[in-house]
């Protein structure tokens, strides 16, 4: 349910974009956002994804994000994918414990 709601924010992202760039903008990466805490949420409580899923998963949703950037500046393109190294980082640093 947590990747329909932000499959529909995408949508409605790229469907007011001429409009409201930067609302847009906003409720793209709140999207993806949301991709990212499902996954984590998935994984880490509920066990549903194995460690190569969690991982994929992101990376996969990261790819789509930064190609749905390609009409916004060249910055937000690095600012989205912070929310990569920081999944990364904290699923490294998880394993570790």
């Amino acid at each position: 349910m947590g990747y329909a709601v932000g499959a529909g924010m995408l949508v409605l992202a790229e469907r007011l974009h001429k409009r409201y760039h930067t609302f847009s903008s906003l409720l793209a990466g709140g999207a993806f956002g949301i991709y990212y805490l499902i996954t984590a949420i998935a994984f880490h409580y509920y066990d549903l994804f194995s460690h190569t899923m969690a991982f994929r998963y992101p990376m996969r949703h990261n790819y789509l994000h930064v190609s749905s950037l390609r009409s916004y500046t060249i910055g937000r393109i690095g600012s989205h994918s912070t929310r990569w190294w920081l999944y990364c980082t904290y699923s490294l640093l998880a394993q570790i414990q």
